[in-house]
């Protein structure tokens, strides 16, 4: 939640705090996408293994048209 200014850019109003059904919610929302290989996600440490944050890879999910 300490990027709740950034992640309010990236998908809209991202709000301040989350109740317990509303996390919930997003890890079994985040857990599927992750199991259906829709998303990855890598913890970012340093050396040291201090805690630096998340790395997010969403794919792009609609097949691609070549046209000729």
């Amino acid at each position: 939640m300490s990027s709740a200014d950034v992640l309010n850019g990236f998908f809209g109003d991202w709000p301040k705090e989350f109740s317990f059904e509303e996390d919930l919610t997003g890890l079994h929302w985040q857990y599927r996408e992750f199991t259906l290989c829709r998303a990855f996600t890598w913890i970012a440490r340093y050396e040291n293994d201090t805690y630096l944050g998340c790395d997010y890879l969403f794919p792009e999910t609609r097949a691609l048209t070549w046209s000729r």
